[in-house]
């Protein structure tokens, strides 16, 4: 197999545009604070298990973690924009308001930034099949 690009520690940001931003986070060293903060939430709701998530997991054949998303816990409440590809990737039974982070994380939960380009852009290209091509790249 090719040998990968490493980048630095990334996270992927989902608008309510549809707009994904690969961002310099290594999530995994920051506190829940810092981490709230890339998508200006005040608390955070953790989507570890989904049907969308799982097929996007097993489409990149991540070993030993699997792909997770943290939306904004007060999003609703505050009125945010819609977030489709958010709320598609939910799967079912909530509609996802505001920006979405789209993280890595183990069996234990603990969470972990992307290092490789070439994972950022299978995430984001199995979003966007997921999403029907609603997603857009900055």
């Amino acid at each position: 197999p090719e040998a990968k690009t490493q980048v630095s520690p990334s996270v992927i940001i989902i608008r309510p545009s549809g707009l994904a931003s690969i961002v310099e986070a290594d999530v995994f060293a920051m506190s829940y604070r810092e981490m709230r903060q890339l998508i200006d939430a005040e608390g955070l709701d953790a989507v570890h298990f989904s049907e969308p998530l799982n097929r996007i997991t097993e489409a990149c054949r991540f070993r030993g973690y699997r792909v997770a998303m943290y939306a904004d816990r007060d999003g609703y409440a505050k009125d945010l924009a819609d977030n489709p590809i958010g709320t598609l990737l939910y799967g079912s039974g909530a509609e996802i308001r505001g920006a979405v982070l789209i993280v890595l994380e183990d069996n234990r939960h603990d969470t972990y930034p992307f290092h490789f380009q070439e994972d950022l852009d299978n995430v984001i290209s199995e979003i966007s099949n997921i999403a029907g091509g609603l997603i857009r790249r900055c």
